[in-house]
């Protein structure tokens, strides 16, 4: 039998980083925490109090107090979920969006949750009494792109009883959170009712759903492989290829693009289908809501769902050469010497005593981008160069002292100007193992 601790024995080199732990102070949560202590983990422990129970605050003292022991700094936040709707997606929401602020404040890229089989498993029925039932197949994936960081989860090859078992062997503190017995939830309802009875009369189901999710699961990734691309840090489906493939792959290559991109549920076959029916008919470049933030869109040729915000960056200050922290995701350096770089971003500027400061930040409409043959409006350079409209608020852009504007981008980076000396920018990239 794999214990907790073995089980992150695949992600030590991962360890090399910091990382997020979230913790709600339950047994899974905390096991996570104590096994990624012992394997060596640098760990910021991240505690979500949505105050939803009277005794709400004692799970937060209590891992507080456990993470202080193991010398954890922790990052606690008392949330209110307002107005209607289902509770549990909300709270879904605020934790997703918790955690990756607690990453970026401290510069992990990975985020550690404790899901675990019986939890894979329980997601398997809820997905199939809520009609999803081919995508219940799928399952929850051991790592997920979220935005800049990577949401992992270690434990899905161990049981709930594995977890107590760490518990009990290294007498990992916990709490039960009531709200966990009460049957108005769908997820309840199968833990306390349709669990124990399978367990009972048809143990062996377990293991073919758990067998069953496998095998699509390395199914679906040939089918991401050979049909979908990765460009931007988001995966993009070819609208040629799209209209060459029979509907039920089109329906599937959408799903598989949502699920890739988004942190939501599933939608269903029908939402699909509506989807698919109307990028047939698209004559042109579209986009069009899947929820208030996330957007289906055409452009230029790709199919892409992506997120669409206001401008993500706050202007990062760059006042001498350096290695500066943009976000989570992305270190620069910021030097004299020109180098051999080999991938990532990079770019070459004017040097003299108007140069610094600079600052990072994010293009805006009125920005005017200088070349060396003179001069683009940021909005007219889009458009010029083609980059989809979902990405453009996210477009970092170099703004010297002297109101230099340059690109930042992987593909479309420019040199600026023939001077006598230049600073020289460039990603930083960190191996991974």
């Amino acid at each position: 039998m794999m214990t907790p601790i073995e089980a992150l024995k695949a992600y030590q080199s991962r360890f090399k980083f910091p990382i997020v732990c979230a913790v709600s102070g339950g047994v899974d949560s905390m096991v996570l925490l104590h096994a990624l202590k012992a394997a060596g983990a640098s760990i910021i422990v991240a505690h979500i109090n949505h105050q939803l129970r009277d005794d709400a605050i004692e799970d937060e003292r209590l891992v507080k107090t456990f993470s202080e022991s193991l010398g954890c700094p922790v990052e606690i936040k008392r949330a209110t979920l307002n107005g209607r709707g289902n509770t549990q997606n909300k709270g879904h929401q605020v934790r997703l969006a918790f955690y990756q602020a607690v990453a970026e404040k401290h510069g992990a890229k990975d985020i550690f949750i404790a899901h675990h089989k019986d939890d894979q498993i329980e997601h398997f029925f809820i997905q199939v009494l809520r009609g999803f039932s081919k995508m219940a197949w799928v399952g929850m994936p051991s790592e997920r792109r979220l935005n800049h960081h990577t949401l992992v989860r270690p434990f899905l090859s161990l049981s709930k009883s594995d977890l107590w078992a760490h518990a009990d062997q290294h007498q990992v503190p916990f709490r039960n959170d009531a709200s966990n017995d009460r049957l108005i939830y769908l997820r309840n309802q199968i833990r306390h009712r349709l669990m124990p009875f399978i367990h009972a009369h048809a143990p062996e189901l377990f293991t073919r759903i758990s067998d069953g999710q496998k095998a699509l699961q390395t199914r679906l990734a040939a089918e991401i492989a050979t049909y979908l691309t990765a460009s931007d840090d988001t995966y993009q489906l070819s609208y040629d290829t799209f209209l060459k493939v029979p509907s039920a792959l089109r329906i599937r290559l959408l799903q598989h693009l949502w699920a890739l991109a988004s942190p939501y549920p599933p939608r269903s076959h029908a939402f699909w289908l509506m989807c698919e029916r109307r990028m047939k008919e698209s004559p042109a470049n579209v986009h069009f809501h899947i929820t208030q933030d996330w957007y289906l869109t055409l452009d230029y040729g790709m199919i892409r769902v992506m997120e669409v915000s206001k401008p993500i960056h706050h202007p990062v200050l760059i006042p001498d050469f350096g290695t500066y922290r943009i976000h989570a995701g992305l270190t620069l350096e910021v030097t004299p010497q020109k180098k051999a770089h080999v991938g990532g971003l990079s770019l070459e500027v004017c040097y003299n005593e108007r140069t610094f400061p600079m600052q990072v930040k994010t293009a805006q409409n009125g920005d005017i981008i200088a070349f060396d043959y003179g001069h683009k409006k940021v909005h007219q350079w889009f458009k010029d160069v083609k980059i989809p409209w979902g990405l453009r608020p996210q477009t970092l852009m170099v703004e010297t002292s002297d109101q230099q504007v340059a690109i930042l981008h992987s593909r479309f980076s420019q040199s600026l100007g023939n001077c006598a000396s230049k600073v020289y920018i460039y990603e930083v990239i960190h191996a991974e193992s």
